[in-house]
């Protein structure tokens, strides 16, 4: 029962229980001269009479309490006490504590919130309507006041403006909230418009600028006279005002007593004043936003510092290290990269902005980020893998020129020979690269087992003959390969009539980059050209002999692909002499790699090849005759079709023509006619005439053609570098072979300067490129040689 109020403030009418102050030992009496008293609590009625003896000598008690017997878990949950019918009860705390601090004086709420930031007041009078009265009654100004004299200077914004009270000022700095919509999380405020709008709202209930027209009155009136607000998105700039402010204005406009013209003048300035105060606004927002992100990166690096170092202390070195090769240096990777990794920095857990200790990390984190440490080092391991596979393959592409020039006698220059690429991935070699173990290849091991590959080299010779021979058509096979077997005999290749093409010279601006063959040009022209120019003149035929057609660029080199330019793999397959331009998404200092021998891009030229089926016949050679044999005739010939089907008489002067010279002629003249015919002239007619073709070259260059003994004439190659990076890829003279030495091989600089002729250092051969054409002259020749069959 609940203690009695005081008598003062008792209803007189009411009845409450009373017990009396007599003791124990008075009840006692009282029971023996009065028997009908009893000791137990007496329920008196208080009434005008009686009411202040009673009280005197009576007293008003609570009801003895039971004392509640509880477990040790009590507060814990409600359980049932054994013995006991008292269930324990969970608290919950203590609710309502600050419910009647709205009644407290004023002064001393004032002075409690007085203590408090603008943002802090603003968000206590939207807690109750109580609060909302008290604090946004005109007698808090004060409140206000202080709340901003409490900002820091640094947080302190710029005085608020005469036409805003403090509450709606503070709404609009720390509230961030559409002011037409209620939206949350707008946080770019309209300075000018002095409101905060989300996207939907400004698109439904602004103007554009440009929809007002200079030539209109009241449009001029207008853009004085109402705020604009400038926004910046995406790139674009729109400048803007409100539809309601516009209204507004026209209907005080309209409704004005008094000068119109001082009224447009006052709110003109009152814009110029309110876009003042808008500059300065936005530099504080703006000033406050950088040091806010500022403090949010601080706590950004300070997170990922405690993660890293955990990491690192878990033993994920490697795997961080892993991360910064995918991310940043893009160095000790293997591509193409058949994973997606993300950076560790992008993961939730890593990224968010707030602080962390030890008891975060153990137990919300910890977790997630060791599982994607482990998927990390999954991939690691694998490319890992492939990085060792890619050493064991450098090794490999060294130690093949190495065996080639130990091997310069089997093997000569020009020599039909799988590429570097394709000895890499010949399954003997293979099986070397790709077994078990963490042990690196060295190179008297790859020796040994090349030592044993001249039967795996001869099948592939063999291989690539057959598919070289696919190309060519039914009709030229009968008198180019005739009864040989082009998988187990190789001779059909030598022969004169064998005459290919690159089929990207037939397109004059090709699509991407790409290897183009043009024997007419310099070396440092004719391999490569840059994407969109031309790939030859029109009508220009690059026709190629053997072996000129077995070496040619795009059969053997290739441009990388842009994983192997950006994460620098198959860097031992590159030709240092052959820069090529930069690849998109990769550095400007690329150079054309080693490919598989392949001829994708060869084509069987059967006008040019039934040319010269006809000027053998008119040299009396056999059809199968080779290039060697063609060449060590040297023959000069004249275009019957030139001088319409005259032979050589003695009178008529006619453009005399070497072999190779002689087909180009036809197939650029006469477009491959199968109409042209050839005479040869007499041996005597012959000599005169390279007699002729001497004469010219001094006049045109002021001294003799180059032979091959002179130093500065461009006619070695190195043969101690064939298929290999440093191999250069134009012929040098004998001062720039004597360089490439001292900077490649300057082991063996002595056996060069001595021109030891055992040494097969050096070779004057040419297998790239086709013989130097003599320049063509004019003469009279006396007769034709008489044509017979050898």
């Amino acid at each position: 029962m609940s203690p009695t109020p005081p008598t003062s403030e008792l209803d007189p009418d009411a009845s409450i229980p009373l017990t009396s102050e007599k003791t124990e030992e008075e009840l006692q009496e009282n029971k023996g001269t009065n028997p009908e008293a009893d000791t137990s609590s007496q329920r008196l009625k208080i009434t005008a009479s009686n009411g202040l003896t009673a009280l005197k000598k009576l007293v008003v008690t609570e009801p003895t309490k039971k004392r509640v017997k509880r477990d040790k878990s009590f507060g814990q949950g409600s359980k049932e006490v054994p013995g006991s019918s008292i269930k324990s009860i969970k608290r919950t705390g203590s609710h309502g504590k600050l419910a009647m601090l709205p009644s407290l004086p004023l002064d001393i709420l004032f002075e409690i919130f007085g203590h408090l930031s603008p943002a802090d007041i603003l968000h206590l009078s939207r807690t109750t309507k109580s609060f909302r009265r008290v604090l946004l009654n005109k007698s808090a100004i004060s409140v206000w006041k202080a709340a901003f004299g409490n900002l820091q200077e640094d947080e302190a914004p710029t005085p608020c403006p005469e036409d805003l009270s403090l509450p709606v000022w503070a709404n609009l700095l720390f509230s961030p909230h559409c002011h037409s919509c209620s939206a949350s999380n707008i946080r770019s405020i309209e300075w000018t418009l002095r409101m905060r709008l989300c996207g939907k709202c400004t698109k439904a209930q602004s103007i554009p600028q440009k929809k007002f027209k200079k030539e209109v009155k009241l449009d001029i009136i207008l853009l004085r006279c109402l705020p604009f607000q400038r926004r910046v998105k995406d790139g674009k700039t729109t400048t803007y005002c409100l539809k309601s402010h516009k209204e507004a204005f026209i209907k005080e406009l309209d409704n004005l007593v008094g000068d119109r013209n001082k009224f447009i003048a006052d709110r003109t300035s009152e814009m110029k004043a309110r876009a003042e105060h808008a500059e300065v606004c936005e530099a504080w927002s703006d000033r406050l936003a950088e040091e806010r992100e500022s403090a949010l990166e601080d706590i950004r690096d300070e997170r990922r510092y405690f993660i890293t170092e955990r990491l690192y202390e878990l033993g994920y070195a490697p795997e961080l290290k892993f991360l910064d090769d995918v991310h940043f240096t893009k160095r000790d990777l293997v591509a193409p990269l058949d994973y997606d990794l993300e950076m560790l920095t992008d993961l939730e857990e890593v990224r968010v902005a707030k602080p962390i200790t030890e008891r975060i990390w153990n137990g919300r984190v910890k977790d997630k980020v060791v599982d994607f440490m482990e998927i990390v080092k999954y991939f690691r391991e694998k490319n890992d893998r492939k990085l060792l596979m890619q050493r064991r393959r450098e090794e490999v592409a060294k130690a093949w020129p190495v065996w080639l020039a130990g091997q310069a006698q089997r093997y000569p220059p020009g020599y039909f020979l799988p590429t570097v690429r394709d000895i890499a991935e010949h399954p003997i070699l293979k099986a070397q690269i790709e077994k078990d173990g963490e042990a690196a290849l060295s190179q008297p091991d790859i020796l040994g087992v090349l030592d044993t590959m001249h039967d795996a080299i001869e099948a592939w010779r063999k291989e690539k003959s057959a598919l070289l021979s696919s190309l060519v058509p039914e009709a030229s096979r009968t008198d180019l390969i005739g009864d040989l077997n082009p998988a187990e005999n190789l001779e059909w290749m030598e022969r004169a009539m064998a005459v290919f093409n690159c089929d990207k010279r037939l397109e004059e601006y090709p699509a991407g980059p790409s290897i183009v063959y043009n024997p007419d040009k310099p070396y440092e022209e004719y391999l490569t050209y840059r994407q969109g120019q031309p790939a030859r003149s029109y009508g220009e035929p690059t026709c190629m002999w053997f072996p000129t057609y077995l070496h040619h660029p795009s059969s053997r080199l290739a441009y990388p692909d842009w994983w192997e330019a950006r994460y620098h793999v198959n860097e031992f397959f590159k030709v240092d002499g052959m820069p090529i331009e930069g690849i998109e998404g990769a550095p400007g200092n690329e150079k054309l790699r080693r490919a598989k021998w392949n001829c994708d891009q060869l084509v069987f030229d059967e006008k040019a090849s039934g040319l010269v089926k006809r000027i053998l016949e008119a040299c009396g050679m056999p059809v199968t005759a080779t290039v060697k044999e063609l060449d060590a005739a040297d023959p000069r010939l004249v275009c019957l079709k030139c001088t319409h089907g005259k032979k050589c008489d003695g009178e008529r002067r006619v453009s005399v023509l070497t072999w190779r010279k002689a087909v180009k002629h036809a197939l650029k003249s006469h477009w491959g006619s199968n109409t042209s015919r050839f005479e040869r002239i007499s041996d005597s007619d012959a000599q005169k005439a390279r007699e002729l073709e001497a004469a010219e070259y001094r006049t045109r260059h002021g001294g003799d053609p180059p032979n091959l003994g002179d130093e500065k004439a461009p006619h070695l190659r190195c043969l101690l570098c064939r298929d290999g990076r440093h191999e250069p890829m134009k012929p040098l003279n004998h001062f720039e072979m004597r360089r490439h030495f001292i900077r490649h091989h300057r082991e063996r600089l002595i056996e060069f300067d001595h021109h030891q002729p055992s040494s097969l250092l050096t070779t004057t051969e040419i297998w790239d490129k086709p013989p130097t054409q003599p320049i063509l002259i004019q003469m009279v020749p006396k007769k034709g040689r008489p044509t017979t069959k050898q």
